[in-house]
Order: C-alpha cells, then sequence, then structure tokens
C-alpha cells in the first residue's frame, strides 16, 4: 500500500511503525510503500485504494489480531486525515477565496473563465445522440435518490439517539459548489449539480448504514466483500461465537474515532456552507 505524503507529514509518517516501511523521494512527495508478507504492493495502485483496503489487507492470514489493530487502525485514520487536509489546503493555492461560505474568484479570474464557456447548442450539437437520449434515464434516479435523503436523515435523527451512536454530519458528504463555476454552461452546471448531490447522498447513507451494522451485527462476512467500509475491521470473525458474546456490546458503543474526529477538527464553516 503507498500513502502519498506532503513532506510537512513526513514526521506523522515515520511514526506509524507498524510494518516494514521504506520512504522513498519524489519532488515534494514521500511515497510509502508498506510491506506484507515481503511483497510490496504497485504504485499504481495507491490512489485506489482506502483505509477498508488496507484494514483488509492486514487482515489477512492474521486470525488473532483482535482488538491489537485497534492503535494501528487509529494510526491509520489519523494519518488518512492528515492526508486529506493538505489536499484541501492545497485549495488555498488557487486563485479563489470563501465569503459568507461561498468561493469567489478574482475579476480577472472570472473573465477568464467566461471565455472557456461552451455554448449551449454548441454543448448539445456535440454530444453523441444517444448520450441525450439517456436523460431522463439518468435523472430518473433523482426520485429515489431524494427519496433516500429523506429517509436516511429521519432514521439517523430517530434512532441514533436511542442507540447513542454519532449523528452523521451530512453536510461532510453532500457538497454542492461546481455550480458557480463560470466556465461550466447550463447544461453541465445541472450535470454537476446533480452528479454532486447524488454521490453525496450515497456517501452518506453508506456511513449511516455502516454505523448502524457495527451496532446491530458486528460481524464479518464468510466471503470476502469487495471495498467494504473500514469499520468491518473491528467486526468479530465469522463463526466466532465465544468472542461475539463477549465483546458484543462494547462493540456495539465503539465509535471513539469518530467521536475524537468530531471533537478534534476544527470548525470550518466554509466547508459547512459550500
Amino acid at each position: 500500500m503507498f500513502l502519498n505524503k506532503t513532506r510537512g507529514a513526513e514526521d506523522m509518517v515515520r511514526s506509524v511503525a507498524i510494518v516494514p516501511v521504506r520512504l522513498e523521494r519524489r519532488d515534494d512527495q514521500v511515497s510509502i510503500p508498506i510491506n506484507l508478507n515481503n511483497r510490496l504492493i504497485p504504485a499504481r495502485l495507491a490512489n485506489r485504494w482506502g483505509t477498508a483496503s488496507i484494514n483488509r489487507l492486514l487482515l489477512t492470514g492474521c486470525p488473532a489480531m483482535g482488538h491489537r489493530l485497534e492503535p494501528l487502525l487509529k494510526e491509520i485514520r489519523a494519518l488518512e486525515t492528515l492526508v486529506s487536509d493538505k489536499i484541501h489546503d492545497a485549495t488555498e493555492a488557487m486563485p479563489f477565496h470563501f465569503e459568507n461560505g461561498k468561493p469567489v474568484f478574482g475579476l480577472d479570474t472570472r473573465r477568464h473563465h467566461r471565455t472557456l464557456i461552451k455554448r449551449t447548442w454548441k454543448f448539445l450539437r456535440e454530444a453523441p445522440l444517444l448520450a441525450i437520449l439517456t436523460t431522463p434515464v439518468i435523472y430518473s434516479l433523482l426520485i429515489p435518490i431524494s427519496l433516500l435523503d429523506l429517509l436516511v436523515c429521519v432514521f439517523q435523527w430517530i434512532c441514533f439517539p436511542i442507540y447513542c451512536i454519532p449523528v452523521v454530519r451530512r453536510a461532510d458528504y453532500v457538497v454542492l459548489d461546481r455550480h458557480r463555476l463560470a466556465y461550466l454552461n447550463v447544461i453541465e452546471r445541472i450535470n454537476c449539480v446533480y452528479c454532486g448531490y447524488a454521490n453525496g447522498v450515497l456517501a452518506f447513507a453508506r456511513e449511516v448504514a455502516s454505523r448502524t451494522e457495527q451496532y446491530w451485527c458486528p460481524i464479518k462476512h464468510a466471503r470476502r466483500v469487495n471495498d467494504s467500509h473500514d469499520r468491518q475491521s473491528w467486526f468479530c470473525e465469522y463463526g466466532d461465537g465465544d468472542t461475539f458474546r463477549r465483546e458484543y456490546e462494547t462493540l456495539r458503543q465503539q465509535f471513539d474515532d469518530v467521536k475524537a474526529v468530531s471533537d478534534n477538527s476544527p470548525a470550518d464553516a466554509t466547508r459547512d456552507q459550500e
């Protein structure tokens, strides 16, 4: 597994001494290959894998990991959060700033953006006919996605306080801001709003579902599940009834990682209002 970090994060990177690590400098970044069973995972897979994939790799062939993985997972999440913060900080180099929670470009940049816009009639003329004909099919999903959004919100508002599960902040997942870009025409702006909303709602629902699964059924599957959420790494092994009965109540309340992120992260008003 490779994680890309800036030089400012190198000290924290070096502190993650869980498995043999070798550092390689590449321009302004540090690539960290993690050696698992003397095999290095190809660098081209770096951007395709997240915490869940790391967890599954670390669990492979380690039947007695149990809670010994908790410190490792906390380190991984902290590192992943730091990567996310560095990526977000990179926006400071872009020619815009926030006013009342909205990104604002300078006058010269806005003028340049307007020269890049592709007129709607030209956009439609160049679009494949079949792509245009599929538009009703794509946008028909807006109804079930909106219903899912509503039901998931109502579900966690009612149930999570009863279960003592931290409520998922919807604003961290559903972000609508790309429609403000002046170089997009009307159709492109509508498409960006729809894509941002749909993907945000699905990511939001996935997080709510993962916390619910941890509360009601913290048991791993017998078969490998592709792209499973990272909370499953804490679940009891399939068929390990003794551990399940012994740790069930503890697992149902094990949300310290979520609480820690919420407590330690500074309030980002601009991100909430995007």
